[in-house]
């Protein structure tokens, strides 16, 4: 597998609930094989009400029929009520 891509848009209120009503946040998406994280990731910080992306363009990850591939969001904070990730892969 190859070539992360990953589009997050983190959603600010004025209640101050949302993940991101700060004002930005550090945001790593990361491919994992069978409950193991891989070097397949990239990082951005998503703005307040601001689509931001990043991409792995150079790791490549070996996978074999029957593997569990996931694709997990992590951030640091707790929760995450607010962020909307969309990623891809391509299969080598």
């Amino acid at each position: 597998m190859q070539n992360l891509a990953a589009v997050v848009y983190c959603e600010g209120n004025a209640q101050g609930t949302a993940l991101c009503s700060s004002g930005s946040v550090q945001i790593t998406v990361a491919v994992w094989v069978n409950s193991t994280v891989t070097k397949l990731a990239c990082s951005l910080v998503a703005v307040t009400n601001t689509e931001v992306s990043c991409s792995d363009i150079i790791d490549v990850i070996s996978v074999n029929a029957g593997d569990k591939i996931s694709m997990v969001m992590s951030s640091g904070i707790q929760g995450g009520f607010g962020i909307t990730v969309s990623a891809s892969l391509e299969k080598q």
